[in-house]
């Protein structure tokens, strides 16, 4: 069985988005990348835990402030969100608790979401701190889990999408037994 799972990354910019996207498809890394201008897509496939294939949609939206409206046309009708901050900036985790918000007023169906910490290889603090960061912030928002991850090394990349991949056969699952349960003639048209 494929389930298909569109991914969002969100973040300021500059956070690493678009690194960590390039790390995890081609597992490669450029220390400098142009920023996004609107979005960008790639496609991986994983075998999740049960053994079936999810083809990841990932896509990498752009984190400066003239393109924030835009990005809600891609996470609209998402399964999850990665929402990217970078360590060694503490002001882009309060901008990220912005497109919190902002996906809250956005959709109706709030997606997995991923709190990513990264460049944790730049970070000259404990990251205990990171730990106690995130885990404030998860709480608050009722984040599915928190990552530390470094683009650059690859460390923790893979589990980003891995926990995406599991947790995307169990919403299609969820979304199916919905399906399931309406009656094909119990949908009635009314006017006026």
């Amino acid at each position: 069985m494929t389930v298909q799972s569109k991914v969002v990354m969100l973040g300021d910019v500059s956070v690493g988005k678009t690194a960590i996207i390039m790390r995890y498809v081609a597992n490669k890394f450029q220390n400098e990348l142009n920023s996004t201008i609107g979005a960008s897509y790639q496609q991986k496939a994983v075998q999740n835990k049960l053994g079936n294939i999810v083809m990841l949609q990932i896509w990498d939206t752009a984190g400066q402030e003239r393109y924030k409206g835009l990005a809600s046309l891609y996470y609209r009708s998402c399964n999850a969100v990665v929402l990217v901050w970078d360590v060694t900036r503490l002001d882009t985790l309060e901008k990220a608790k912005q497109w919190i918000h902002l996906l809250y007023q956005e959709t109706d169906l709030i997606p997995n979401i991923i709190l990513v910490a990264n460049k944790i290889d730049l970070y000259d603090g404990s990251l205990d701190e990171i730990d106690n960061l995130q885990n404030d912030f998860c709480q608050e928002f009722n984040i599915l889990k928190a990552i530390k991850v470094s683009a650059s090394s690859g460390v923790g990349i893979r589990d980003i999408f891995q926990t995406i991949a599991d947790k995307a056969e169990i919403v299609e699952e969820e979304n199916q037994k919905v399906i399931d349960i309406e009656e094909p003639n119990s949908f009635h048209w009314k006017c006026c």
